[in-house]
């Protein structure tokens, strides 16, 4: 089971660099090799390496006899962090009106989920 710490590493490693999303999104449109790829994103292959190493650790990817392939896990995963840029787009563009919401607005759309600020504050200093 991941731990609260295990979710932010995952988007640090999505939001820390563009290469990850570029590299998911090609390997979800089909597989390739690595001279594919590094031709395709106009990378180098040694920039491309050791993304696609942690790929293949978090099971993200696969290597097959084609090349390099997405995984359902690593395809679920780019489909969620897209879904969550567009969300935060989407909160960008609607800043002013947001903020005209009291929060009793907001809670009724979504769930606020309760956590203890101290909790919080505590992991993200380890």
């Amino acid at each position: 089971m991941s731990t609260k710490a295990d979710r932010r590493d995952v988007i640090q490693f999505l939001a820390e660099d563009p290469e990850p999303l570029w590299l998911l999104e090609h390997l979800r449109d089909e597989p390739s090799t690595l001279d594919d790829i590094a031709e395709a994103l106009s990378l180098s292959q040694a920039v491309l390496r050791p993304t696609l190493d942690e790929f293949l650790e978090r099971r993200w990817a696969e290597r097959t006899s084609e090349g390099y392939r997405i995984t359902t896990l690593g395809a679920f995963v780019t489909m969620e962090y897209l879904t969550f840029l567009d969300t935060l787009e989407q909160i960008d563009e609607s800043e002013q009106f947001i903020q005209e919401l009291p929060l009793e607005a907001i809670s009724s759309f979504h769930s606020i989920p309760e956590t203890d600020a101290s909790d919080t504050m505590n992991e993200s200093r380890r």
